[in-house]
């Protein structure tokens, strides 16, 4: 009875002192921020992410898009008795519609906690980046953020940002104006064009090679219109392509 007892004391104990261990290992799936804006791909994997979440029913994958917002601004029609009609009726007290507005407004928050986290390591990586990137990346992340908070306070801080105005004096169409804010969208106007045009540019190439095949196709067909002989091309094409079957399966190297 005693060795038994003894035996399950050590086991005991031993599990205990065990457990710190277990405690500090790393699952295989977790990642560090070192780790995770290590490098350029890191930055483009986490804002990726951010607008993977963007595309969340909650946000504008539904919602924001065509679903709850739409039904604010009564543009669709509802069933009877439906959230969406109680939605439309302004009915903030419904359960239902509450919980809606609370998963609009987590998700945005989400949003933004996403894009925080990037903003709060992008600063120091620059050296990471590929010309261009570090600027390209960092815009976005603020625009998205920016873009998130316009439609909580649009959303949720209406009355709030109704009476700050008023203190202000502000009168409704007013335009609201800052040299600052100004240069901040002019500044981010040329980031955005300036990729824009990279992506033109490249599009122009891609266009330029599909328009030669184009060029090489519709030549064919307007030679087959006109009554001309295409066997000689015909019989080129056969040719080539039986030549390239027989190499593929009767060389040498593919006896090996």
């Amino acid at each position: 009875m005693k060795i038994r007892f003894y035996i399950l004391t050590c086991l005991l104990f031993g599990g205990l002192v065990s457990c710190n261990d277990w405690l500090d290992v790393k699952p295989e799936t977790e990642m560090t921020l070192e780790e995770m804006y290590a490098d350029q791909q890191g930055f483009q994997d986490a804002l990726t992410g951010a607008y993977l979440e963007l595309k969340n029913s909650s946000a504008y994958g539904t919602e924001l898009m065509y679903g709850t917002i739409e039904y604010l601004a009564q543009h669709w029609d509802y069933t009877a008795e439906s959230i969406q009609e109680k939605i439309s009726q302004f009915n903030y007290i419904d359960d239902n519609v509450q919980n809606r507005f609370t998963l609009i407004y987590t998700q945005l928050y989400k949003i933004i906690l996403s894009v925080n986290a990037i903003l709060e390591q992008i600063d120091a990586k620059q050296d990471v980046f590929e010309p261009g990137m570090y600027e390209i990346i960092k815009g976005e992340c603020l625009a998205m953020r920016a873009y998130c908070h316009f439609d909580l306070l649009r959303l949720f801080g209406s009355e709030r940002l109704m009476s700050v105005f008023n203190a202000l004096g502000v009168q409704e169409g007013e335009q609201i104006e800052h040299k600052m804010l100004s240069n901040a969208i002019e500044s981010a106007q040329k980031k955005l064009e300036i990729n824009n045009f990279g992506i033109r540019k490249n599009l122009l190439e891609y266009d330029q090679v599909m328009n030669e095949q184009r060029e090489i196709i519709y030549g064919e067909r307007r030679r087959v219109l006109d009554g001309e002989s295409m066997r000689d091309t015909i019989y080129n094409m056969i040719t080539e392509y039986v030549e390239n079957i027989t190499d593929r399966f009767a060389s040498p190297e593919a006896d090996s």
